[in-house]
């Protein structure tokens, strides 16, 4: 990270430089994950800068006391990881998804989720329905939908309107209509005057049916009554026959054209299909019909037949099928298993099953390949993605229709591992019509129609309520106002959900796509993209707490931001050049769910009660299990800094605090020069601010994001500790008793409850070191001497007498039980002395790419030195002593773990402890 001054009107200001080294040694205090001392962080972000900005006078307010909400951070922060990224370059990625904090990780991503087989190993059967091994498997690959009806623009054309006769659409048999499937077209931006339409009928083809128009002047679809919306021409209702069919009637103007049909030549409950269809004004053809997706007349149908097939790695007569699972390598599912296994916390997988070309039973094999075979134990899982729009393969679905097959899915998935939460309906918007002219939206019909399923209710089928998001922001600062639709959407989901007997405080709603607008726009890649992330983000927790799970769209996209200046990229890595450079989503990814929360964190955060005397900065703040405090600051003036009284209530800050800020000091978009780029793009600055107490003055600038860490004023005596902690060290040493913000192999044991029994936990952030020896137990006394001895054996379980004794065995979880006598009073009142740190932060990534690093330690006299390697979960992996290393030289440290085998790749933390000094670094290894 890079390190710059800044004022502030209290206290003195440590400000941390960027060493020029692979394994540079950082600040305890200014370290992003504190070991020690519980923290308080505060974050705020701020909108664009000014070259001379005015300050301006504002208080920001924190009642710790008062909780709003909680929330989950391995939940609320994840990523879309989409499978046509190619696997070198999801792999090559995979340290920076962790370092910014993303656990929960969906698969295999967006609208190609509905052309997706996760499978190779199978076979098409005589629907041409994959059906795919559920015990072997191979690389997936992209099927190409066989009777495509609706025009996917800039991708897929229609059959229906191709100009090719050998090509035909077909409809879906599995359907709540089956006497009211349809097709429309569309004629372009004016009205145009019609007279006839030519029906080349495919098998089977309709007994019954009308030719109707829509002079509405809005797009179909999006009316509350159909009836009033389309007219029958004065052909009234045509009896179908095969082959080539012309209807006539008197001439309309009108933009859309639809073919209704009523009965099929396959009797009842049949399908449709149509090889061609032409809209003619007399003897002059009006319709486009050609094979570009981007120039013949756009088709929607009411749905279509998922039967696909695997054309040689293309999509002929569609484009190319550019998700290969050949050279270079799409991202597959056993790739993306193997990377999400890796992370430390493993990550936690949503699925997304296909339902645009894909069927129950594939949907099962899936599940049952996933958990059964291969013994993943994969919770989430989701049925389709975006099916309500015509951008999708098989979609426009009616909400009535998803709901029936989503019935189906579940039945079929929960056959198979009855453990598993399905979630739907995965709408493009939370808004999204039900394509049903009935005025609801489409999760509003879905519910409703496993609410009245006609075989019995099916409401309980469903295991959250998921959507997606995306408000179409063009442009900042005015973007940011958008997060008002999100804090008003709660109270219209719970308007939805209570008619079915369901709500949004006791089931999941996850947000799996969201980003500031689902195309490519400039705003995608810049500084403001950061910020809106952020208040995003933070608003989202405070309206669905606990329940909360999101997914940022997306690791790896792909966009026109170098060539373009008004284009974007809506992944926050850039994949093209400079390759992986990170945007500013993702710095504001990484400052929320590492610094303002807490990575990876499994266990519930409160989010408190805040306020902010200035309308541009709204406030959030997370009052974490590990004793700290978040907070969360968005100001939307971009023109000013803030001199803000910060005030703590209800809890007691220490006077020095750590600051890590985000602004246009680190990033900036360029579009001067080509390939346009961030520059600069550097991490968050870390300082180390004094002065702190429960209201002081903290000067914030313009366009910027910050996060600060309080300390509290007195340390706790509680030590926590997480199940995915392993201490494998043999190395034992004396201390004295002191603070220390740095990880040590300490614990105390404090009593939660009065009486003869009572119960403690430990969680994952040491409070403060106590006296090591080589005792064989640890038995606290009223003068406060505690020892502790490690043995080789993977997490943690102790139990305690009324001597408060622990050992050290080999159970998976975590549980104390603690027996007090009356008389046994434990006294925390030591004295301490705080421990000497060294200021300094690596610049990130600072990846380690070989079998070792170069590292400086922090010696002022020739004196022994203690290195130990952690991982993100604070699990030791290696430990070394280095005798008498002399001021200003550097060791050379092995990227091995204690048992000789290489470091895999991912983010390490390096602690280094001298006699005088205890220094931390951070070091991403990538090979």
């Amino acid at each position: 990270m890079g390190f710059s001054p800044s004022s502030f009107p209290f206290g003195t200001i440590t400000t941390s430089t960027t060493p020029q080294l692979t394994g540079a040694i950082l600040s305890p205090t200014s370290f992003k994950k504190n070991f020690s001392l519980p923290l308080i962080s505060f974050l705020f972000c701020l909108v664009a800068a000014s070259p001379v900005a005015a300050q301006i006078n504002a208080a920001v307010t924190i009642n710790a006391a008062t909780t709003v909400t909680s929330f989950i951070p391995e939940h609320v922060f994840g990523a879309n990881m989409a499978y046509w990224i190619s696997a070198t370059d999801s792999e090559a990625v995979s340290a920076k998804v962790q370092a910014a904090g993303n656990y929960f990780l969906r698969f295999p991503g967006g609208s190609s989720s509905d052309d997706y087989h996760w499978n190779s190993t199978g076979s098409y059967n005589a629907s041409n329905y994959w059906v795919p091994s559920e015990t072997s498997y191979t690389a997936g690959f992209q099927g190409c939908q066989l009777y495509r009806g609706t025009t996917s623009s800039g991708v897929y054309a229609s059959n229906i309107d191709d100009g090719n006769t050998a090509t035909a659409w077909l409809s879906n048999v599995d359907t709540d209509l089956p006497n009211h499937q349809w097709v429309y077209i569309d004629l372009g931006a004016t009205n145009t005057a019609v007279s006839a339409v030519s029906i080349i009928w495919g098998t089977p083809y309709a007994t019954s049916f009308e030719v109707q128009y829509d002079n509405s002047g809005a797009t179909p679809y999006t009316a509350a009554n159909e009836t009033t919306t389309w007219t029958t021409t004065s052909a009234g209702t045509v009896t179908g026959t095969t082959g080539t069919q012309v209807v006539n009637f008197t001439s309309v103007n009108t933009r859309w054209v639809r073919v209704l049909m009523t009965a099929s030549s396959a009797g009842a409950g049949g399908a449709y299909s149509i090889a061609e269809l032409y809209v003619f004004n007399g003897a002059t053809q009006v319709s486009v019909n050609n094979s570009s997706s981007s120039t013949q007349s756009p088709m929607v149908t009411s749905s279509t037949d998922p039967a696909s097939a695997n054309n040689g790695g293309t999509c002929a007569p569609y484009s190319p099928n550019y998700y290969q699972t050949n050279a270079p390598g799409s991202t597959d599912f056993a790739t993306f298993m193997a990377m999400a296994n890796a992370s430390t916390p493993k990550g936690i997988p949503l699925l997304t099953v296909n339902v645009g070309t894909g069927t129950p039973a594939e949907a099962a094999a899936w599940v049952y390949y996933a958990n059964i075979t291969m013994g993943y134990g994969i919770k989430y899982w989701q049925i389709g993605n975006e099916t309500n729009g015509n951008w999708e393969t098989g979609g426009p679905m009616n909400a009535n229709d998803y709901g029936r097959r989503f019935i189906e899915y579940a039945t079929a998935m929960k056959a198979v591992d009855s453990s598993i939460t399905i979630v739907g309906p995965v709408s493009g918007s939370p808004n999204s019509s039900s394509n049903a002219y009935d005025g609801n939206s489409y999760i509003q019909d879905f519910l409703l129609r496993l609410y009245n399923n006609p075989g019995g209710s099916a409401i309980t089928a469903v295991g959250g309520i998921d959507y997606h998001w995306y408000p179409q922001i063009t442009a900042y600062p005015a973007g940011y106002t958008t997060s008002a639709q999100l804090a008003n959407f709660p109270t219209t989901l719970t308007g939805w959900m209570s008619p079915v007997g369901l709500s949004p405080s006791t089931m999941p709603v996850i947000m799996s796509e969201y980003n500031n607008n689902a195309g490519n726009v400039v705003a995608d890649v810049q500084e403001g993209q950061g910020l809106w992330t952020a208040d995003w983000l933070g608003t989202f927790i405070q309206d669905f707490g606990p329940q909360g799970f999101s997914n940022i769209w997306d690791v790896m996209n792909g966009g026109n931001d170098h060539t373009s200046p008004t284009g974007g990229d809506n992944g926050y890595l850039d994949n093209t050049s400079p390759t992986f450079q990170p945007h500013a989503a993702y710095w504001a990814m990484q400052l929320m769910a590492t610094d303002w929360a807490i990575s990876g964190d499994s266990r519930s955060h409160q989010l408190v009660n805040t306020g902010s005397s200035a309308v541009t900065l709204a406030s959030f703040a997370d009052y974490r299990p590990d004793g700290g405090l978040s907070l969360m600051v968005i100001n939307l003036d971009s023109a000013n800094s803030y001199a803000t009284t910060i005030k703590v209530n209800g809890y007691s800050p220490a006077t020095t605090a750590n600051l890590y800020t985000f602004n246009t000091s680190n990033y900036v978009w360029q579009t001067t020069t080509t390939p346009y780029n961030a520059n600069p793009d550097t991490a968050p600055v870390s300082t180390l601010i004094s002065g702190v107490s429960n209201s002081f003055v903290q000067t914030l600038s313009p366009s910027s994001i910050s996060v600060i860490q309080f300390n509290p004023s007195a340390a706790t005596s509680t030590f926590t500790f997480t199940p995915s902690n392993t201490f494998t060290s043999t190395i034992t040493k004396t201390a004295t008793n002191t603070i220390s913000p740095t990880f040590t192999k300490t614990f105390t044991n404090t009593p939660t409850a009065t009486g003869p029994t009572s119960t403690f936990t430990l969680t994952a952030t040491a409070t403060q070191t106590y006296t090591i020896t080589a005792t064989p137990a640890i038995t606290p006394t009223p003068t406060n001497t505690n020892s502790y001895t490690p043995s080789p054996t993977p997490p943690l379980t102790t139990t305690a007498t009324n001597t408060n004794t622990m050992a050290n065995t080999a159970s998976p979880t975590i549980t104390h039980t603690v027996t007090n006598t009356p008389s046994a009073t434990v006294s925390r009142t030591p004295s301490f002395t705080p421990t000497s740190v060294v200021s300094g932060l690596t610049l990130f990534p600072n990846p380690g790419t070989g079998p070792s690093v170069s590292l400086m330690l922090p010696t002022t006299v020739a004196e022994n030195v203690e290195v130990e390697i952690f991982t993100l979960s604070f699990r030791k992996v290696q430990d070394h002593i280095y005798p008498q290393v002399t001021p200003g030289s550097a060791i050379t440290l092995p990227l091995t773990n204690s048992w000789g085998n290489a470091l895999a790749n991912g983010l390490y933390y390096v602690v280094a402890v001298t006699p005088q000094k205890k220094s931390i670094s951070k070091l991403l290894v990538l090979r």
